[in-house]
């Protein structure tokens, strides 16, 4: 019988508080080549907060590149493109199609920074707005 301490589960919040965490450390020691540690863990921390952002009841919003032929076999996949038909548009075979569509990949910073700035991508919360960058 498993019990919630035989399981470690982490999510990307906890990744996001564990990575400012870890950039406020690196920030106070004195090793010489902190500045390394300190945009790995802000890269990190980046990536986690637009995850997190994009997080709400369709998962495939974290998961699909649409900008990569990955992705819109997913999608194809989706709207019940025959496995044989995504193959062909394609050029691959269906195995290729199959492990596409069991093992999609987390979507790419640049991908997840793109969408948080589209309302369509966001979760339906109450008060949700696009993020707005500026130069």
């Amino acid at each position: 019988m498993s019990t919630q301490e035989d399981r470690f589960e982490i999510n990307e919040i906890d990744n996001l508080i564990d990575n400012v965490e870890m950039v406020a450390h690196f920030l106070e020691t004195s090793i010489s080549y902190k500045w390394k540690w300190v945009v790995i863990a802000l890269h990190q921390a980046l990536y986690g907060a637009l995850i997190s952002a994009l997080q709400g009841s369709d998962p495939r919003q974290t998961v699909v590149d649409r900008q990569k032929d990955s992705g819109r076999a997913v999608m194809l996949h989706v709207h019940k493109v025959p496995i044989d038909v995504i193959a062909s548009s394609f050029g691959k075979n269906k195995e290729t199609i199959r492990d596409w569509i069991s093992n999609p990949y987390l979507i790419s910073l640049d991908e997840a920074l793109r969408r948080v700035k589209q309302k369509e991508c966001l979760p339906s919360l109450v008060n949700v707005q696009p993020l707005v960058t500026t130069a």
